[in-house]
């Protein structure tokens, strides 16, 4: 499946194209070309799931697996810290991106929490030094919000 493309779009071209070369798709030949174009991810989780399973079934849990992903990652780029901390909310950040396997796309993570920082973190942040690595900047933000220095 072509990176963007869901499962079932991709399955059903790919079986326009094997029709006109005589596959069925229900063989094994359509199976294999099937998954010699999944991106490495969809590879790993039809395994996961099975790869002796129908090719129906595969496909419906490659789509439902895009779905919960596309979900909570929509869900990590709509979080704000609101009224939480700045270590709760970076924690919650840290959460949601594990579960969709963002857990060590720094660049990514970093992006969202200095995106969904309150407007006075965002300016401390600066202040701190975006160069700065997130845990650090982490640390700083909390010890200005909570007036520590130790």
């Amino acid at each position: 499946m072509i990176s963007g493309q869901c499962a079932w779009g991709y399955f059903e071209n790919l079986k326009v194209l094997a029709q006109k070369e005589d596959i069925d798709h229900n063989s094994k030949a359509f199976k294999v070309l099937f998954f010699r174009n999944l991106i490495p991810e969809n590879k790993k989780e039809a395994i996961r799931f099975g790869i002796e399973r129908p090719i129906n079934e595969i496909v419906e849990h490659l789509d439902n697996v895009s779905n919960t992903f596309n979900e909570l990652k929509s869900i990590i780029e709509q979080m704000i810290q609101g009224p939480d901390s700045v270590k709760l909310f970076y924690s919650k950040l840290k959460w949601h991106s594990k579960l969709i396997g963002y857990n060590n796309n720094k660049v990514y993570i970093k992006q969202q929490f200095l995106r969904g920082l309150s407007l006075e973190n965002q300016i401390e942040a600066r202040r701190c030094g975006l160069e700065l690595p997130l845990d650090e900047l982490v640390e700083k933000l909390s010890k200005i919000e909570n007036g520590t220095t130790i």
